[in-house]
Order: C-alpha cells, then sequence, then structure tokens
C-alpha cells in the first residue's frame, strides 16, 4: 500500500529563469523525497516540435538547432532505435500506430494551435491529421484521478508532460521512483504546481531520461543529460 504524507511537495520557484521550476516529490511509501524538476508553459504561447534522433548527438543539440525554448526526452522505442508507437515530426511519419501496448496508449500531438492528449484508441478513431504527434505511455493520471494497475516494483528517473486540461501544462524530470508512487505523489501534490493535474503522461524513463530549459541567449542551459541516446525528443518552441 502507498503512504501519503500531508504537505506532499513544496514548491520552490527558481528566480534564475522564468518557468523553470524544482519540487520536493515523494518518491517512496515510506516518505522519501527527491527533488523533481520541471518547466511550465502556456499552450497559447508555446508549440510542440517533436524532433527525430537524426543526427543529434543528444537533447541539448537538438533543443539548440530547432530554437526551442525547452524540452525532454520522447517516447519509447526498440534496439534498433525505432519508435514502439507512430511519430510524426513536421508531417513526417516514423513508427506504427500501437493500439496495445501501455507504453503507447496515450497520444500527444499539436494541430495548429490545440495542444491534446488524447487515448490512442480515441485518437485514431477520429482520423486527426496532426503534424506534430508522438505515441507514448502509460497514464499517471486521467480526467483528474490516478490511473489503477501501474507498477510500484521499478524504480527508475521518469520524464513525463501533465496538463490541467485549460492550456496550462509542463513537463518534468522526477528522481528513480515507481510508475505507481509517481502518478499518487502527482496527484496529491494538488494545485501546488500551479495548477491541478487533469492529465498526465509519462515518457521514456530510466537512462533515456532528460530535461533541457533554455535560459536565453549567452546564457548556458538548464540540462539534466540523457544516459544513453535515444530516438527522438519532445521540444517546446515559442509561437
Amino acid at each position: 500500500m502507498i503512504r501519503l504524507v500531508p504537505s506532499l511537495l513544496f514548491l520552490l520557484v527558481l528566480p534564475l529563469f522564468p518557468q523553470y521550476q524544482r519540487a520536493e516529490l515523494q518518491v517512496s511509501a515510506d516518505g522519501r523525497a527527491g527533488a523533481m524538476h520541471f518547466y511550465r508553459f502556456d499552450a497559447k504561447s508555446v508549440a510542440l516540435k517533436v524532433i527525430p534522433r537524426g543526427t543529434h548527438r543528444n537533447l541539448g543539440a537538438a533543443m539548440s538547432a530547432n530554437k526551442c525554448i525547452a524540452g525532454c526526452n520522447g517516447g519509447f522505442f526498440d534496439p534498433r532505435y525505432q519508435p514502439l508507437g507512430e511519430v510524426i515530426a513536421s508531417g513526417q511519419k516514423s513508427g506504427k500506430r500501437n493500439l496495445t501496448s501501455s507504453l503507447t496508449s496515450g497520444v500527444l500531438y499539436q494541430k495548429g494551435g490545440v495542444l491534446a492528449i488524447e487515448r490512442s484508441k480515441s485518437f485514431y478513431q477520429k482520423n486527426i491529421a496532426a503534424p506534430e504527434l508522438i505515441q507514448t505511455g502509460p497514464f499517471l493520471i486521467e480526467s483528474g484521478k490516478v490511473v489503477s494497475g501501474l507498477s510500484n516494483r521499478k524504480f527508475a528517473r521518469r520524464t513525463l508532460i501533465a496538463t490541467d486540461g485549460k492550456g496550462q501544462w509542463f513537463i518534468a524530470y522526477t528522481p528513480p521512483t515507481t510508475l505507481a508512487q509517481l502518478a499518487q505523489s502527482l496527484h496529491a501534490a494538488g494545485h501546488q504546481y500551479g495548477f491541478k493535474i487533469q492529465t498526465a503522461l509519462n515518457f521514456d524513463g530510466g537512462s533515456s531520461s532528460a530535461l533541457w530549459v533554455g535560459k536565453g541567449e549567452g546564457k548556458n542551459p538548464f540540462y539534466l543529460h540523457e544516459i544513453k541516446p535515444v530516438a527522438n525528443y519532445i521540444g517546446l518552441v515559442a509561437k
């Protein structure tokens, strides 16, 4: 059983540069905590850009080359660096839609001014033509509730994307924790991210986990490096 403690998450806003924040996240049932780093943004002014690995040596190189303001690693992939689900980057498709795995149970996509997350099965029934799209998973929070059945065995660093469903979002990098504990901790934090999470979707984790946030021209970015190369990246660009 996962034991939650009061005042689970204490938000510490760092004044070094806008939208980057750090929080203490409970990572185990006995109350241990670690630093979670996240970048909060408004979908009215920021858009999603899916970036294939290509010639980019790492996340930092991909972010700089594509003039991103922030980003993280993307979805799951096989040993040949082929995505486990469908990926669309600037209208170019790779991988194949996957409706059977929890690791591809969600679709994160950008179409016009709309940034959204949907269940894969629901999304593909609508035949939405999105130029930026990535399948990933599992869902951690859905319709404002913790998703049941998540694993509570494997501890690993995690990356994720979350939204209040009203235009406020963040991408995050967490200390080692389980999927079940992460979902519980995110939900228990309530409004301490600046909004209540309606939906949270997991990206690839472990050695793939990485977060990059630019501080502006001439300044070194905040960069938590991945340990191993990944197949694709999630970039955020100014509209």
